[in-house]
């Protein structure tokens, strides 16, 4: 009994460890996506659709995008808005024809 136990209980240590490895890896793939908007904006305003779009011509940005969702995939602006809903980097600015418009904040 004792050893099923113990297996248990590793198996769910195991899998702690897994998630927060999988959340530090969200972290930085999230810090590299507003490292490149920096790079590529700067202060500058943006959809996440246009960010997309933009990423064709930023390899840095494609590849930081990449990172966080498949950019290729329909639905993928939907995805970065969702994954960056409540970040403290990126503020909502204004919403022109339903779609919501951000900035980096200061």
């Amino acid at each position: 009994m004792t050893d099923d136990l113990l297996r248990e209980l590793i198996g769910e240590v195991r899998g702690l460890r897994a998630d927060l490895r999988r959340q530090n890896a969200t972290a930085e793939a999230r810090a590299a996506v507003v490292d490149a908007i920096r790079s590529a904006l700067g202060r500058g305003r943006w959809t996440w659709g246009g960010l997309i779009e933009l990423a064709a011509d930023e390899p840095a940005l494609a590849d930081a995008l990449s990172l966080v969702v498949d950019i290729t995939a329909r639905g993928a602006a939907i995805a970065l808005n969702l994954r960056f809903a409540h970040h403290p980097e990126i503020e909502q600015v204004d919403t022109q024809r339903g779609v919501q418009v951000f900035r980096l904040r200061d």
